[in-house]
């Protein structure tokens, strides 16, 4: 999939989707999850979990990222 957006819109866009997300995990009884920018190792987009990838994928939740 692809999606094509004016640099103009980029923060917009951001805000959309975060916000969508945010919706999906209150639907789903799941609290939010906070990311930790500082460390290392960049956190997981689907956990948080921030932590080396085992073969590719996050080592919590399996989340591939490579």
């Amino acid at each position: 999939m692809s999606l094509l957006v004016q640099e103009a819109s980029l923060p917009a866009l951001g805000e959309l989707l975060h916000g969508d997300w945010r919706d999906q995990l209150e639907r789903e009884g799941l609290p939010p999850v906070e990311l930790d920018l500082s460390g290392d190792e960049l956190p997981c987009p689907a956990c948080g979990t921030a932590a080396p990838l085992v073969d590719g994928a996050c080592s919590d939740c399996g989340l591939r990222l490579e």
